[in-house]
């Protein structure tokens, strides 16, 4: 249970009944949509994963939550590639209940990921050019995981 009273999977049933989802593994990325994230290389590593891995489709799926970076033409632009990218990612690879990305790309509070943070099997952070930020520690301290000794 977390502090609300809702154990983990009851969270995880209610996040995958939100993305109308039925999948057995849930990934999320939280990041700043600008180059430096790796956002369309993440994007791309997961075609291929599920490419080479046909089993996993259908049973995987991944939400992307994204703010839009400053509001400049370069940034706009893309923000733009990277909803192209899952959105052709998806035509391609999505069934009649299942499609591999799902993208969030406007201004979110941590209240509103936390959530998916507890729910997921993993999260990727894949900074091409700045550090790993905060999100790797953030999931990880949002999971609450103890160690039995």
């Amino acid at each position: 249970m977390d502090d609300s009273g809702v154990s983990g999977e009851q969270n995880r049933a209610k996040i995958l009944a939100q993305l109308g989802a039925e999948t057995i593994f849930l990934g999320v990325g939280v990041d700043r949509i600008d180059y430096t994230k790796g956002i369309l290389e993440r994007f791309r590593g997961i075609e291929c994963f599920l490419e080479k891995y046909l089993h996993y489709r259908e049973q995987f799926t991944f939400v992307q939550f994204g703010r839009p970076a400053a509001r400049t033409s370069n940034a706009t632009g893309f923000c733009s590639r990277g909803e192209s990218r899952g959105r052709r990612i998806n035509k391609r690879l999505q069934s009649e209940r299942w499609r591999p990305i799902v993208l969030f790309s406007q201004h979110h509070s941590h209240s509103e990921f936390e959530p998916y943070y507890k729910a997921a099997d993993f999260c990727l952070v894949t900074s091409l050019h700045d550090g790993m930020n905060l999100v790797a520690k953030e999931f990880v301290a949002a999971r609450k995981m103890r160690m039995a000794f």
